[in-house]
Protein backbone atom coordinates (compact mmCIF):
# COMPACT_ATOMS: atom_id res chain seq x y z
CA UNK A 1 0.00 0.00 0.00
CA UNK A 2 1.27 3.41 -1.05
CA UNK A 3 1.41 5.61 1.92
CA UNK A 4 0.21 9.65 0.57
CA UNK A 5 2.83 12.21 1.10
CA UNK A 6 0.25 15.38 0.66
CA UNK A 7 -3.14 15.36 -1.31
CA UNK A 8 -3.29 17.08 -4.19
CA UNK A 9 -3.15 17.16 -7.58
CA UNK A 10 0.84 17.40 -7.50
CA UNK A 11 1.52 15.45 -4.88
CA UNK A 12 3.44 12.15 -5.09
CA UNK A 13 2.61 8.96 -3.05
CA UNK A 14 6.15 8.06 -0.86
CA UNK A 15 6.53 5.01 -3.09
CA UNK A 16 6.21 7.10 -5.82
CA UNK A 17 8.35 9.45 -4.84
CA UNK A 18 11.44 6.31 -4.23
CA UNK A 19 10.53 5.33 -7.62
CA UNK A 20 10.91 8.64 -9.28
CA UNK A 21 14.52 9.02 -7.33
CA UNK A 22 15.52 5.04 -8.63
CA UNK A 23 14.44 5.81 -12.13
CA UNK A 24 16.46 8.68 -12.45
CA UNK A 25 13.15 11.05 -12.85
CA UNK A 26 12.51 14.84 -12.21
CA UNK A 27 10.10 16.77 -10.53
CA UNK A 28 8.27 19.71 -11.37
CA UNK A 29 7.98 22.61 -9.05
CA UNK A 30 4.62 21.84 -8.00
CA UNK A 31 5.46 18.71 -6.88
CA UNK A 32 8.45 19.63 -5.23
CA UNK A 33 5.95 22.32 -3.28
CA UNK A 34 2.79 19.48 -2.68
CA UNK A 35 5.99 17.41 -1.04
CA UNK A 36 7.50 20.09 1.22
CA UNK A 37 4.21 20.85 2.56
CA UNK A 38 5.53 24.43 4.08
CA UNK A 39 7.34 27.08 2.33
CA UNK A 40 6.40 27.72 -1.28
CA UNK A 41 9.65 27.54 -3.70
CA UNK A 42 9.88 29.11 -6.87
CA UNK A 43 12.41 28.66 -9.62
CA UNK A 44 14.82 31.72 -8.70
CA UNK A 45 14.96 30.61 -5.34
CA UNK A 46 15.78 26.89 -6.41
CA UNK A 47 18.63 28.37 -8.57
CA UNK A 48 19.68 30.62 -5.95
CA UNK A 49 20.55 27.31 -3.57
CA UNK A 50 22.46 25.76 -6.18
CA UNK A 51 20.07 23.32 -7.61
CA UNK A 52 20.14 22.40 -10.68
CA UNK A 53 16.81 23.10 -12.94
CA UNK A 54 16.12 22.64 -16.42
CA UNK A 55 12.72 23.92 -18.56
CA UNK A 56 10.59 21.59 -20.46
CA UNK A 57 8.32 23.90 -21.83
CA UNK A 58 6.15 25.48 -19.41
CA UNK A 59 7.52 23.12 -16.39
CA UNK A 60 10.75 23.42 -14.68
CA UNK A 61 12.24 20.40 -13.19
CA UNK A 62 15.01 18.97 -10.99
CA UNK A 63 16.34 15.86 -10.58
CA UNK A 64 14.18 13.41 -8.35
CA UNK A 65 17.78 12.21 -6.43
CA UNK A 66 18.16 16.70 -5.74
CA UNK A 67 15.19 16.71 -3.36
CA UNK A 68 16.74 16.03 0.06
CA UNK A 69 19.73 17.88 -0.88
CA UNK A 70 17.09 20.98 -1.90
CA UNK A 71 15.44 20.80 1.33
CA UNK A 72 18.34 20.70 3.43
CA UNK A 73 19.61 23.73 1.66
CA UNK A 74 16.18 25.31 2.08
CA UNK A 75 16.25 24.64 6.03
CA UNK A 76 19.69 26.39 6.20
CA UNK A 77 18.17 29.31 3.93
CA UNK A 78 15.61 30.00 6.27
CA UNK A 79 17.38 29.27 9.69
CA UNK A 80 19.87 31.72 8.38
CA UNK A 81 16.95 34.36 7.89
CA UNK A 82 15.56 33.76 11.47
CA UNK A 83 19.39 34.38 12.30
CA UNK A 84 19.74 37.64 10.50
CA UNK A 85 16.14 38.58 11.70
CA UNK A 86 16.56 38.52 15.54
CA UNK A 87 19.68 40.41 15.53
Amino acid sequence: MSTSASTGLHSLSDDEFKLLITNGGTMKVEQINARLQGPYVGVALIQSLGIAIRQDRRAHHIDAHDFQQLAIRLAAHVLARADSASK
